[in-house]
């Protein structure tokens, strides 16, 4: 079995990594996240906070920016990791430096761990940078402001963009041509941001109907198979920050949160915070370990 060579994935990763400051990839990554978050940080510090200061809403905190911002950061940032990521593998292959790149003393193995780590540096340096920069609105503004949630939130984010990179990845790996990388990676994208609700609904109803499931064993199944989705696993995670009850909202309808209240009263252990990062983190790792076992038999 190929094992890593520590030095030969740090060469990989190296040079993936200043690719994208030759290209300016980085600059310009960098440039759409920190003006982004900038404007998220102003728009709720300047305009919800004085509302919230006159009376007219909520008093704004740094959990409840947070709480917010994840209704965008959990299709932006995903998307930015699958971009950065689907031609990370076949582009070069196409052109034929990898051929080149594994006639040196790299395996394929070595590759695709240094391209992950690459990759991932592309995607996790703009992301931390926009939200640090945010940061300093908050005492400005004279907002309450939690550094540990904050903190938190912004390692949360990064892993969220870190499972599109691992299956833009592990596609680009296992892809004989482009074309075949941009389906393999963004049609998951699609599948878990705009159609996982519909196909979810009709598996439980299937499921519930096949093995005659009582009202409870169906609850069960729905949560579970929401919870496999990487961008439900991290909106229901963000929603807890400072809030536990906001992640009841996640479940549907007031009628399924209540169904949800009496089956459970508490949190199942698929549901809990841990069990849903741990599903982000299998989203990393399964896609590129399918894709280097279709790469290592791969003819180049």
């Amino acid at each position: 079995m190929t094992s890593l060579d520590p030095d030969s994935v740090r060469a990989v990763a190296r040079k993936d990594f200043e690719d994208a400051v030759r290209s300016r990839t980085l600059l310009l990554l960098g440039g759409v996240f920190v003006v982004f978050f900038l404007a998220a940080a102003f728009f709720f510090t300047d305009l919800l906070g004085t509302a919230g200061g006159q009376g007219q809403g909520p008093q704004l905190t740094s959990n409840s920016f947070l709480r917010s911002l994840s209704n965008v950061t959990r299709l932006l940032v995903p998307l930015t990791g699958a971009v950065v990521a689907y031609a990370s593998v076949i582009r070069e292959r196409e052109s034929g430096s990898l051929k080149l790149l594994l006639s040196l003393p790299h395996s394929r193995l070595d590759v695709l761990a240094g391209k992950l780590l690459g990759r991932g540096a592309v995607l996790t340096l703009p992301v931390v940078l926009g939200l640090l920069v945010a940061v300093p609105l908050f005492p400005v503004a004279d907002i309450p402001f939690d550094a540990g949630t904050y903190l938190f939130f912004t390692a949360l984010t990064v892993l969220v963009g870190l499972t599109f990179v691992g299956i833009g990845l592990g596609a680009s790996a296992a892809a004989t041509t482009e074309r075949r990388a941009v389906v393999g990676t963004f049609v998951p994208y699609v599948l878990f941001s705009l159609l996982w609700g519909q196909i979810l609904n009709r598996a439980t109803q299937r499921l519930s109907e096949a093995l005659d499931l009582q009202q409870q064993g169906t609850l069960e199944a729905y949560f579970l198979l929401r919870a496999l989705n990487p961008l439900a696993a991290y909106k229901m995670v963000a929603s807890n920050i400072g809030s536990p009850q906001a992640q009841l909202q996640l479940f549907g309808p007031p009628s399924r949160q209540q169904a949800y209240v009496q089956q459970f009263g508490e949190l199942p252990w698929y549901l809990t915070d841990g069990a849903l990062i741990g599903v982000l983190v299998l989203w990393i790792v399964v896609p590129v370990a399918l894709g280097y076992l279709v790469f290592e038999q791969t003819d180049l």
